[in-house]
């Protein structure tokens, strides 16, 4: 038996021929059996979405150019709980980006002191799993923040307690708000569309139009427009503290930014920023030294020659690597359930076990992360082909 066993097993692996076509063979074997199991398990669960329409029957905080009431149905609740990650992901990147820069750029100082400091900074936070470091930002800095009788008060216009971080800010009014923040993104994407137009028009003819400054125009007109057909006001909203009883006190007005959300926020911008300091560092690196040469030979500023001559050749280095970042980002923030963020994954949760339907939720939740992760690699795509030599 074992004879023919090995017989067998060598007459299919004589050649490159029956190699493929046994790998082929077996491996489209296995995904039709895969999914036939799966279609029987799938076929005993319930797998439509109407429980979404049901209400929510839960609060929640942490919210931002939204009014979700608890009496909203839960895709409301979902809907404004991917808002939250969404706004989160976007503060995060952004700050992640800043830090690194700095830090990666310190890395190279000719100042003994801030190179060692800037390699302290990665080397800890770097090794540290970003989860400690939540819950640690979390628990050592914002809970122990004075309680809301006793908080910080700067000019009455900025509070700061153990409630969060509360700021002024524009009070937005208007029914069609929603309807004016998708045509604001098509209004960006058609901005690059007719800059792009404009610059292949420059290609081909001797008369230059400046095509950044029509786009910019025409974004500008473009938004007035939409802002006047949708009816939008802005009020400036300031916060105040009141009370509503004997040591009850409460904010009102104003932009609420919880502990949780920065504590959150710092713990994804302090962690990533330590990765991308890396890129940085590295990219600059790896160009020539002759650049900053030249650079200096022309008597450029060290502030003139990293930002016309070092930098701008480091981006096409470094955008690949910042985009795996950036989708880091996206992915981690499901890590702020531990600390009861109202984003995406804790909603989720909180519906799962109101509702049930794990499947579809989870699916939703699959197809929500991937959707967020397309358009951040779509654009950063479109950025490193921007800045990437072309050849004639």
């Amino acid at each position: 038996m074992y004879k023919k066993l090995s017989l067998y097993i060598s007459w299919i692996t004589k050649t490159n021929r029956r190699r493929k076509y046994t790998i082929n063979t077996s491996s489209i074997s296995f995904l039709l059996i895969f999914t036939i199991y799966l279609s029987i398990r799938l076929s005993t669960l319930e797998l439509d979405f109407n429980f979404l329409s049901q209400p929510a029957g839960f609060s929640m905080l942490n919210q931002w150019l939204t009014d979700y009431q608890s009496s909203d149905s839960r895709i409301i609740a979902y809907l404004t709980a991917s808002f939250n990650t969404i706004r989160l992901v976007i503060i995060a990147i952004i700050f992640s980006t800043l830090i690194g820069l700095i830090i990666g750029i310190s890395r190279l100082s000719s100042n003994w002191l801030i190179s060692k400091m800037a390699l302290i900074y990665i080397n800890i936070f770097r090794n540290t799993p970003l989860l400690v470091q939540i819950v640690f930002w979390y628990i050592a800095i914002f809970l122990n923040f004075p309680n809301i009788s006793e908080g910080k008060n700067i000019s009455e216009l900025i509070f700061i307690s153990n409630r969060g971080l509360v700021i002024p800010w524009f009070n937005i009014k208007s029914q069609l708000l929603w309807i004016f923040i998708f045509g604001e993104i098509i209004l960006i994407t058609v901005s690059f569309l007719l800059r792009s137009f404009i610059n292949n028009i420059n290609n081909n003819k001797e008369t230059k139009y400046p095509e950044n400054i029509l786009s910019i125009v025409f974004f500008i007109i473009c938004s007035f427009i939409l802002l006047f057909l949708t009816n939008i006001s802005f009020t400036l909203d300031l916060p105040t503290l009141t009370s509503q009883g004997p040591n009850i006190f409460n904010y009102n007005g104003g932009l609420l930014m919880t502990p949780e959300f920065c504590a959150v926020l710092l713990g994804l911008s302090v962690y990533t920023g330590s990765f991308i300091a890396e890129i940085v560092r590295g990219s600059i690196q790896a160009l020539p030294k002759g650049q900053t040469e030249a650079a200096m030979s022309v008597g450029l500023s060290n502030y003139q020659r990293l930002t016309l001559i070092i930098l701008p050749q480091a981006l096409r280095i470094m955008i690949p690597s910042i985009t795996n970042q950036y989708l880091n980002v996206t992915k981690n923030s499901s890590l702020a359930v531990v600390i009861g963020y109202s984003e995406l994954f804790l909603v989720s949760g909180i519906i799962i076990n109101k509702a049930g339907h794990a499947v579809p939720m989870y699916f939703m939740i699959i197809v929500t992360y991937q959707c967020i992760s397309w358009i951040i690699s779509i654009g950063m795509n479109y950025l490193n082909k921007r800045v990437q030599l072309i050849d004639n």
